[in-house]
């Protein structure tokens, strides 16, 4: 005759275990579709590594008034694919986005003719560099390789919009938002350590046709070292308005001098 275990068939341990089991399930469909989600862009950046086709092509000039006001284009990864155009007379600027979200220092060096060059910009914002350096935890005994890289490209990118005659806006990397389940794990000091050393390249970088926005001042939550103030978080290392409120008052008072 079996024995009866009253403890293990009461109410209130089987509503436990129904809530353990269903936590399981939404954190096992969680990450089948992070990992779902993951491999479609892996496969996709190998038809299109570049993604140039996320930008119309050079011969598309439909938009580009070359005698109209100055041109200001964002360039970088998908902070600056957010960054929405800041408020202002639009006889004043003519704004263009050129971000793309997940891309690399390296990717923003290739395929800067295709999407940049033929743009004729006056003036350049460039936001990378996060993308470049949160891969130092998947490869730690890299570090140094990926911070120097890092830097060269973005020397290159600056180089090449002075090249064009066009002055750029340069921004530090500023920090994160809160860690998802994507890249949770995977966060180190590490990371954190390559952000300053290569914000300490950017600010350098001041000079004649380059300013440096710096982001990552003007964001940083005192409280928390590394992460941006609570009231500009918007998942994982992105702003929401209010962030980019901050960053196009400074963008604008930039513009005027």
């Amino acid at each position: 005759m079996m024995r009866r275990f009253p403890l293990l068939t009461s109410p209130a341990v089987s509503l436990g275990i129904a809530i353990l089991l269903f936590a399981s399930a939404a954190l096992n469909a969680k990450l089948y579709l992070t990992c779902r989600e993951l491999f479609f862009r892996l496969q996709e950046t190998r038809l299109d590594p570049l993604q140039l086709s996320h930008y119309p092509t050079p011969g598309d000039n439909a938009k580009i008034n070359s005698s109209g006001p100055p041109r200001v284009v964002f360039f970088g990864d998908s902070r600056a694919e957010m960054w929405p155009a800041p408020a202002c007379d639009p006889e004043r600027f003519q704004f263009f986005n050129r971000g793309i979200g997940s891309q690399t220092t390296e990717q923003m060096v290739l395929r800067f003719d295709a999407h940049l060059a033929h743009l004729q910009p006056n003036l350049v914002v460039i936001q990378a560099g996060m993308n470049d350096l949160r891969l130092v935890a998947l490869f730690p005994g890299r570090r140094s390789e990926i911070v120097e890289s890092c830097e060269a490209n973005l020397r290159e990118l600056v180089q090449r919009c002075r090249n064009l005659g066009a002055q750029v806006v340069i921004t530090t990397i500023f920090g994160i938002s809160d860690l998802n389940l994507e890249w949770g794990p995977f966060w180190t000091e590490d990371i954190s350590r390559s952000i300053s050393e290569v914000n300490h390249t950017i600010r350098e970088m001041d000079g004649p046709g380059v300013v440096v926005l710096d982001a990552e001042s003007l964001l940083a939550d005192p409280g928390a070292p590394g992460h941006i103030r609570k009231e500009y978080r918007y998942q994982l290392d992105h702003l929401n308005s209010n962030g980019y409120a901050v960053l196009n008052s400074e963008l604008l008072r930039l513009l005027h001098e």
